[in-house]
């Protein structure tokens, strides 16, 4: 799953689903985040272990999706990590602030 940059310079891998309902859904696995060394299409991918919980579910047209993923680094978090805590929430399925059209999230 692509969280942030339109090259994918963030993702969440190896997700392995632990619950899923109207509420939230929760998983285990990786952020694969790239250092960006040398510019992003020289950089490197670097895994760390995290729990994902999506929640905020939101009724669009025909869909319900979820618009909120919080990300909490279960060991060691990138090198100059922006954010100063253990975990860091984007919010999803927004360009500029809108929501995507019905469809084409």
């Amino acid at each position: 799953m692509v969280i942030a940059c339109g090259d994918g310079g963030v993702q969440a891998i190896d997700l392995s689903w632990s619950s899923w309902g109207p509420g939230t859904a929760r998983a285990t696995g990786f952020i694969s985040e790239n250092d960006c060394n040398g510019g992003c299409a020289n950089g490197t991918f670097h895994n760390y272990s995290a729990l994902f919980a999506l929640n905020s579910l939101e009724h669009v047209g025909t869909l319900n999706r979820f618009v909120r993923l919080t990300v909490t680094y279960t060991g060691a978090r990138p090198a100059g990590s922006p954010w100063g805590d253990q975990s860091h929430t984007y919010f999803l399925g927004t360009y500029d602030g809108q929501p995507f059209p019905s469809g084409n999230s």
